[in-house]
């Protein structure tokens, strides 16, 4: 809409902010004996209202960081029983200034955040000395400055690397007759992952075994041939978990040997 008939100025109005600058249009004004070209050039004045100034802007997806600053995706670990877990949530953005949260298998357990550098909003948490139950917990990092909207989130599972619980032989007897074969077996229960079992005889490994492994029990069985010379010894079955030195279970059994 233009306002002014012969006038040099014009007034555009109803503009929008994306029109600044723009070549409008060029206009022949004046009589026969005058006449003027007029290039209209348009230029827009955004007034904020209030409302606008209120609108919020959400933050980025949340990321989450282990204690080495390298980026974690759907699990943390694996980890032993009794380390302490330190994670770092970290958002970037969004007006006004979000809430950075933890949430523990859906329980609030920090909400004490810090604003970094820039617009860098993080969150560590320091989980102390993880047990056995805390396997598979689900670790939730929350982003949100409004209840309009569902927080922005990211998820990792806990995963452990888990001593065994139970070691049994079982399919003993008594007394044994010497040089003839038996078959014993070993089950162990518990370790994650599964224990690798072995066999002694007092310190010396026997290897004549069948192991079968399933989630977190092994099954082994040992096939050998006592003598005489093993009466009163030691036949042990170690459960052992495979990924770090120490974590294992072991029992033994005494052999009595008699001749046929």
């Amino acid at each position: 809409m233009f306002q002014g008939e012969l006038s040099r100025v014009f007034k555009l109005i109803f503009t929008n902010i994306e029109d600044n600058g723009l070549d409008i249009a060029t206009h022949k004004i004046g009589t026969d004996h005058n006449v003027e070209n007029l290039k209209v050039r348009c230029s827009t004045w955004v007034q904020v209202s209030p409302r606008d100034k209120q609108r919020k802007i959400p933050p980025e997806q949340p990321t989450i960081l282990d204690k080495w600053g390298r980026q974690l995706n759907n699990t943390v670990g694996p980890h032993e029983v009794g380390d302490d877990i330190t994670l770092t949530c970290r958002t970037v953005g969004g007006h006004p200034q979000p809430l950075v949260r933890w949430m523990v298998n859906g329980v609030q357990v920090d909400d004490q955040y810090e604003h970094n550098a820039g617009d860098v909003i993080e969150n560590i948490l320091v989980w102390p000395k993880v047990s056995r139950k805390d396997l598979d917990s689900i670790f939730v990092c929350q982003a949100f400055n409004t209840d309009l909207n569902e927080p922005k989130e990211t998820v990792v599972t806990l995963d452990l690397y888990l001593k065994p619980l139970t070691v049994e032989i079982r399919n003993t007897v008594t007394p044994l007759v010497a040089d003839k074969r038996y078959d014993v077996i070993c089950e162990s229960a518990g370790s994650r992952p599964a224990a690798i079992i072995t066999w002694y005889k007092g310190k010396r490994q026997l290897r004549r075994t069948k192991d079968e492994a399933r989630e977190n029990v092994t099954i082994s069985e040992l096939s050998f041939v006592p003598t005489t010379d093993d009466d009163g010894k030691f036949i042990t079955c170690r459960a052992e978990n495979p990924n770090v030195t120490g974590l294992f279970l072991e029992t033994s059994w005494k052999i009595d040997v008699v001749c046929k």
